[in-house]
């Protein structure tokens, strides 16, 4: 009957099965991960920053900074105008 989960007890009004203990399954300690840092030009977030990912970070502030700066100027030119 072990089998079925079930072992032989002992008792002092006789023998009985009783189910046995099913332990739980050991968890495998994990490591506590060390925080990853990444640089802001590693698009992909794969630890190392390629050519592409400097060329477009580069691409987009320059033409965010570019309407930024254009807006300003373009409000101070007509205030000046009038």
């Amino acid at each position: 009957m072990n089998q079925a989960g079930l072992k032989p007890k002992s008792h002092t009004s006789g023998i009985y099965w009783t189910r046995t203990q099913v332990g739980q399954p050991k968890k495998k300690k994990e490591k506590p991960q060390e925080p990853k840092e990444f640089h802001s030009f590693d698009l992909n977030k794969d630890g190392h920053v390629d050519v592409w990912e400097v060329v477009v970070t580069l691409a987009v502030t320059f033409i965010f900074n570019a309407i930024i700066v254009g807006g300003v100027i373009r409000f101070f030119v007509e205030i000046s105008l009038k």
